[in-house]
């Protein structure tokens, strides 16, 4: 199996409904199983984490940061804005939060905003740097420090061979070194999954954008995985959700409740980020009058929640707040002109009785890393 394959896990959930609002997995309904090579739920439960470095520069003292976010009504960008404050103050710098609204023109005012106010710092929340390459060359010649969070086409990836738009990045971990191969080993989890959780006989109904780099990267992985380990599953159809349908969650959820209606074969909705519960694809699930496996998410807590209702059955979950801590982290080894180091962010299974956070909460991994961070910037500071 790949090289993080053997260490396992990411983000994904399940959620299963019915007309009738039952929770029953599909797999305990009598559905005939099919062999798979897929790993076992227990080595999902027991996670990927490490640990957040221990060593580090000193705090740069007195740093202004804006933190520009892709669009403060999706919970993943939301949480992971949130946690990127949280750290700004931490470590003792002033932040400063703008909302892109999940437009181009808005994050580039935001960027623009953030040289003019003479910030020393800026942490992008997955945005895809094609789209405002002008605002953030300008914010590089201003001398501002840039590190982008989950964003691509910055010039740091695997392959990219565009200019170098950030000045730092986030090392996810030692055993995933770029952002591509932790969104690839999130795409193949979530296939290991699919086969345990449909019995090896999944039909999956893929939410895929165009306009968002990171679920290309997922869909993909989780499409050849898939194939690989589970031959009595197949991707029976896919729908196409634009970051623009977030602004009206209606489009969502007819967008999802018409590929249903045309694809009657399919039993699993694979749906890439938790926002899109609460945008429309549990509504459509629902609507469907079918009983469906609907996977995907990434352990906020609006996901986490449906766990704790019984609506999810499971999410593979990653800490969007430990990896802003890196975000951070990076971005005052910038400005010492230092290389980041691997953050440690592994990769969990919760469920109802494993792995499950407090109320409220979203995935709490077993790694104290906001203890980590903390205790060797003030070490150090």
């Amino acid at each position: 199996m790949r090289r993080l394959l053997s260490l396992l896990t990411l983000l994904t959930g399940v959620v299963l409904l019915a007309g009738c609002g039952s929770t029953t997995p599909v797999a305990a309904t009598g559905a005939a199983a099919a062999q798979h090579s897929a790993v076992p739920l227990e080595r999902l439960y027991a996670g990927t984490n490490h640990t957040a470095p221990t060593t580090g520069p000193a705090p740069a003292p007195g740093k202004k940061v804006w933190i520009v976010s892709c669009g403060q009504n999706a919970s993943g960008c939301a949480e992971s804005t949130r946690g990127a404050e949280n750290a700004a103050v931490r470590i003792g710098w002033a932040p400063t939060v703008f909302d892109g609204a999940f437009s181009p023109e808005t994050i580039a005012r935001g960027i623009r905003q953030a040289v003019a106010a003479r910030a020393d710092g800026l942490v992008l929340v997955s945005v895809d740097c094609a789209t405002v390459t002008s605002a953030l060359r300008e914010a590089l010649a201003a001398g501002l420090q840039v590190v982008n969070y989950a964003g691509f086409h910055c010039g740091v990836e695997p392959g990219e061979t565009g200019p170098r738009l950030v000045s730092t990045q986030v090392v996810p971990s030692g055993d995933a070194r770029s952002m591509t191969e932790f969104l690839a080993e999130l795409g193949r989890r979530r296939a290991h999954y699919v086969a345990n959780v449909s019995n090896g006989t999944g039909q999956v109904l893929n939410v895929f954008s165009e306009d968002v780099p990171a679920w290309k990267i997922e869909e993909a992985a989780f499409s050849a995985e898939l194939r690989a380990v589970c031959p009595g599953c197949a991707v029976s159809s896919r729908v196409e959700i634009s970051q623009a349908d977030f602004i009206d969650s209606t489009k969502i959820q007819n967008r999802i409740a018409s590929a249903l209606v045309r694809d009657p074969r399919a039993t699993v909705l694979n749906v890439p980020a938790d926002a899109l519960f609460d945008q429309g694809a549990l509504a459509a699930a629902r609507q469907s009058g079918r009983r469906l496996t609907v996977e995907g998410g990434e352990g906020t807590a609006t996901g986490i929640g449906y766990v704790r209702s019984g609506e999810v059955v499971g999410e593979l979950c990653f800490s969007n707040e430990w990896f802003m801590y890196a975000a951070i982290d990076s971005l005052n080894r910038a400005f010492h002109g230092a290389p980041p180091e691997p953050a440690g962010v592994g990769l969990q299974l919760v469920d109802a009785t494993h792995n499950l956070p407090r109320p409220g909460a979203g995935y709490t991994p077993p790694v104290d890393f906001v203890a980590r961070y903390t205790a060797t910037w003030r070490r150090n500071g």
